[in-house]
């Protein structure tokens, strides 16, 4: 089994907070996926089409599209960042005294 992997099926059961944005990651890039397929379409019928209304139509509904995944993008992207800093700054161990564990 590769590294990546092991460290994400280790990571999926020491962290759920970790599963948690893990799971939001994938359905975001998977709808971040289909539009821009959509933003695709719209762009191939925006060309194709003739009456100089139903361009205005098509690009005024690319922008939305775009405008959409780009937001996605951008929380793809903060979600990344929060499990990067998450990973390399591990807490701190607690030294007041309350560990259950120690007599």
């Amino acid at each position: 089994m590769k590294i990546r992997r092991l460290l994400k099926k280790w990571m999926h059961r020491l962290d759920p907070a970790w599963t948690a944005r893990e799971q939001e990651l994938q359905s975001i890039r998977v709808i971040v996926h289909q539009l821009k397929r959509k933003e695709r379409d719209l762009r191939e019928r925006q060309s194709i089409a003739r009456d100089h209304e139903e361009r205005a139509d098509l690009a005024a509904k690319r922008e939305v599209v775009r405008a959409q995944r780009l937001k996605g993008l951008s929380r793809v992207r903060q979600l990344r960042a929060e499990g990067r800093t998450k990973r390399s700054s591990p807490e701190p161990l607690s030294i007041t005294g309350n560990d259950p564990h120690a007599s």
